[in-house]
């Protein structure tokens, strides 16, 4: 850690354990995160709870760093903690039953190559130069909120389950209908309108491009991988297409017949893009994807 996160760091937790007493146990916890960068969570454990509040850090150091008061943050903080907070992570019951933990298992996308020592950790499948892996979604009753807990191999052992278990339940949880969006990238201000909605969609006069994504608009590059979906946009687009992928949240959709089948360029904005304008840890691939609506395959395009 450099010396003025460490400075951070000490700041908040005196702050914290001003605000909480004696009654919480304050743990700072080093992780491994996407795309090999390093996560730095503050976990407040109570004796007499089962679930406790995890706090990135990452985040709050950068506002830190911007001149943002540490009494301000640790408020914020607070707030997001309480018991009647937006996000309830009693919202699964039993958090040690694999039947009440099932309903709220997805799957998400992260490159292979990059996330090598994070996938020996968790539970994984490979797709093309990507691998699924799994996460717990703990949605808010109030809004569009949620709180992830991420699926490691400890949890498949202590719900004495495996991969292809997981993978099942993921996969109907992640493509049922409601999770998919598209939104046209002309129109990117417009309501974002369901992807079952998409077949229906007219075609404009203009450059056809889709942002693909789910309804969070976080982790939702994996509908990449929703061959029902795809399926249903080639037909709506009367064309093969590429898919560009814009962060682990999202991917791009574009025809074509409107880019003179020039993949090589293509990549070359992409890797531009990566560089320049994606945080490291939400930077999907450097390679583009080409659907082609005969076969209904995706294959690595270059």
């Amino acid at each position: 850690m450099e010396k003025r996160f460490i400075t951070f760091l000490k700041k908040i937790i005196k702050k914290l354990q001003e605000n909480l007493g004696d009654e919480y146990q304050i743990e700072v916890k080093e992780m491994e995160g996407i795309n090999n960068t390093v996560k730095h969570s503050l976990w407040l454990i109570h004796p007499d709870r089962d679930i406790h509040p995890c706090i990135h850090l990452d985040a709050y150091f950068e506002q830190y760093k911007l001149g943002t008061k540490i009494n301000y943050m640790v408020q914020e903080i607070l707030k997001r903690c309480k018991e009647d907070s937006s996000v309830k992570l009693s919202s699964i019951s039993n958090f040690t039953s694999w039947e009440n933990v099932k309903p709220h298992i997805y799957a998400k996308l992260i490159h292979t190559e990059s996330n090598r020592g994070l996938l020996s950790k968790i539970p994984n499948r490979a797709y093309l130069d990507l691998s699924f892996v799994y996460y717990v979604r703990l949605e808010s009753m109030v809004n569009e909120e949620y709180a992830v807990i991420q699926i490691s191999n400890e949890h498949m052992e202590y719900w004495s389950v495996n991969e292809d278990m997981l993978y099942q339940v993921a996969w109907i949880n992640t493509i049922n209908p409601n999770e998919a969006v598209i939104k046209n990238i002309e129109d990117i201000l417009n309501p974002v309108f369901s992807a079952k909605e998409f077949q229906n969609a007219e075609k404009g006069d203009g450059l056809q491009m889709y942002v693909l994504s789910n309804k969070y608009h976080i982790n939702g590059a994996v509908q990449m991988c929703n061959h029902d979906l795809l399926r249903k946009a080639a037909k709506a687009l009367e064309d093969d297409f590429w898919i560009l992928p814009s962060s682990v949240h999202e991917v791009i959709l574009l025809p074509v017949c409107q880019t003179d089948d020039c993949a090589t360029g293509l990549a070359e904005i992409v890797r531009e893009i990566n560089d320049t304008q994606v945080e490291l840890q939400e930077i999907l691939s450097y390679h583009i994807y080409y659907y082609n609506r005969i076969s209904e395959e995706t294959i690595i395009a270059v």
